[in-house]
């Protein structure tokens, strides 16, 4: 099977925030954070990554899809918040 790559886009800037990969498991295939993909981190409002790009708060959410959990870029977006 030829590997697929997906590229989700930052809401704020809209260049590449991570990349998405299939991973072959025994129960079929999932979708899964590339290695160079920003870190998934936590503070009091939640889940976000660091844009890579313009290095704005970029809040994301967990979900579930057939027992396989993944993450998505949450509709709810500020980009006013800068991080150093």
């Amino acid at each position: 099977m030829e590997q697929t790559i997906r590229a989700i886009s930052c809401p704020c800037c809209r260049n590449i925030l991570y990349a998405l990969e299939i991973n072959q498991t025994a129960g079929g295939n999932a979708w899964q954070m590339t290695a160079d993909s920003p870190t998934v981190q936590n503070d009091a409002e939640g889940q976000f990554m660091k844009c890579g790009r313009c290095a704005k708060r970029v809040a994301i959410e967990k979900i579930s899809r057939s027992g396989v959990d993944t993450w998505a870029v949450s509709a709810k977006q500020t980009c006013d918040r800068v991080l150093p």
